[in-house]
């Protein structure tokens, strides 16, 4: 229940405190163009979703205030191999004319499709 869990959090946080969290941002762009194909719907790993107007209610009714909300850093390092294997998801042809590139399996490159949001909060009041 996020709502109970930020409210816990709540709870602990000094007066002058912050909250920052990341987490998916089901409005965004490859949420949308992906629909049911999009990474973040895991079965069991990711249960709840959220747009930035979902998340701002939510920390107004946990007792927080939102400060701010990026995507800026919402990306992650990720492997070649991990690349090309995440395409078959998307499309088998692609997975297939990419394979040769997993030859190059653990370089790592910055990928940020923008789906994910950076949040700061504080306590309200």
């Amino acid at each position: 229940d996020p709502l109970e869990e930020l409210k816990r959090i709540r709870a602990l946080i000094q007066p002058d405190g912050f909250l920052f969290l990341q987490t998916q941002d089901i409005e965004a762009f490859f949420a949308r163009l992906l629909g049911r194909k999009w990474q973040h719907f895991k079965q069991l790993e990711h249960i709840h979703h959220f747009s930035p107007t979902t998340i701002r209610v939510l920390l107004d009714r946990a007792g927080f205030e939102l400060v701010d909300i990026t995507h800026r850093a919402g990306g992650k390092y990720i492997s070649i191999d991990f690349f090309v294997e995440r395409m078959k998801r998307y499309s088998v042809i692609l997975h297939h004319l990419l394979k040769p590139a997993r030859l190059m399996g653990r370089i790592f490159f910055y990928l940020n499709p923008r789906d994910e949001m950076i949040v700061v909060a504080r306590p309200k009041g």
